[in-house]
C-alpha cells in the first residue's frame, strides 16, 4: 500500500472514478456531526467529513481507520465503526488544475464524545460539531447523515429532497 506517484495519480484522477472512503463522526446522542475545514480542493474551505483514496490492497475499514488516524490523530477500532452507506461525488475540480473529481465513495459511522481530542493534518484547518439538522451543512454531508438514518436510498441526487428532518 502506497501514495501513487503525482503524475500517475493525475492520470487515474482524469480518467476513472477514484474509490474513497470517509468516516462520518456522531455524538453520543447522534444528533452532531463532527466536520472538518477542508484546506485543499476539492471543497476548500468548506466543512466536511473525513476520507480519502483507498490504496491497492486496502480493505474498506483499513482504509477508514488510516484516514482517522492520519486526518484527525484518531486512533479507533475496526468494531466501532459501522456501515453507513455507497454515494458517488462529482467535483468541478481537484487537486489539479483543470481536472474534476468523481469518486465512488463507501462512508462508515462513527459514534464520539464531543470532547474528542484531534490532531488535524494540513489538509484541515480545524473541526466542528454540527447540528445534523444544521443548514449549512454541505448537501453531500446533509446526504450521508440521511443516509445513515434512512436505509432506503442508495444513491446522491442533488435534485432529490431526501432529508429525514424535511425540506431544508
Amino acid at each position: 500500500m502506497t501514495f501513487l506517484p503525482k503524475k500517475v495519480h493525475k492520470i487515474c484522477l482524469a480518467n476513472v472514478p477514484i474509490v474513497s472512503v470517509d468516516v462520518v463522526i456522531l455524538n453520543h446522542f447522534r444528533n452532531k456531526v463532527l466536520l472538518f475545514k477542508r484546506n485543499n480542493n476539492p471543497l476548500k474551505g468548506v466543512y466536511y467529513t473525513l476520507g480519502g483514496r483507498v490504496f491497492k490492497n486496502e480493505s474498506i475499514i483499513d482504509t477508514a481507520t488510516r484516514k482517522l488516524d492520519e486526518e484527525a490523530g484518531l486512533i479507533v477500532q475496526k468494531k466501532e465503526l459501522f456501515f453507513g452507506g455507497i454515494m458517488e461525488e462529482f467535483f468541478e475540480n481537484s487537486i489539479y488544475k483543470s481536472i474534476d473529481t468523481h469518486n465512488v465513495n463507501i462512508f462508515l459511522g462513527y459514534i464520539a464524545c464531543e470532547k474528542l481530542s484531534v490532531r488535524l493534518d494540513e489538509q484541515h484547518t480545524k473541526c466542528e460539531w454540527f447540528n445534523i439538522t444544521s443548514n449549512s451543512l454541505h448537501p453531500q454531508v446533509r446526504y450521508k447523515i440521511d443516509l445513515i438514518y434512512n436505509k432506503e436510498c442508495f444513491f446522491y441526487d442533488p435534485g432529490a429532497n431526501l432529508s429525514i428532518f424535511g425540506k431544508q
